[in-house]
C-alpha cells in the first residue's frame, strides 16, 4: 500500500516520517504551486525558499493526523494545482 501511494504521487512524494508525535510528509512541488491556502486546519508546512530546477522542497506535518491522511493532503495539493494549470492552459 505504501509503495502504491509513492508510485501514484511521483515525482512529488519523497518521504514519510514519524518523529515524536508528528507525522511528516516530504515532497518536491513546483515552485509556482500554491500550498498554504489548500492545507486543512492542523497541517503546517515548511518550504525551502530557493527552488531548484523549478521545484521547491516542502515538509508538511501534523500532530493530529495519520500518515494516510497526510498523504491524502499532499494528493489534494497536487491535484488542485494540476487542475489550476490545466484551466490556465485552456484560457490561453
Amino acid at each position: 500500500m505504501i509503495q502504491k501511494r509513492f508510485n501514484e504521487l511521483q515525482p512529488y512524494l519523497k518521504g514519510l516520517k514519524i518523529a515524536d508525535n508528528f507525522v511528516i510528509v516530504e515532497a518536491t512541488l513546483k515552485d509556482s504551486w500554491k500550498v498554504e491556502n489548500i492545507l486543512p486546519e492542523g497541517v503546517q508546512v515548511n518550504q525551502k525558499e530557493k527552488a531548484e530546477n523549478g521545484f521547491k522542497y516542502c515538509i508538511m506535518y501534523s500532530d493530529n493526523m495519520t500518515l494516510d491522511e497526510l498523504v491524502d493532503v499532499l494528493e489534494n495539493v497536487v491535484n488542485t494545482n494540476v487542475e489550476i494549470e490545466q484551466k490556465q492552459a485552456l484560457l490561453r
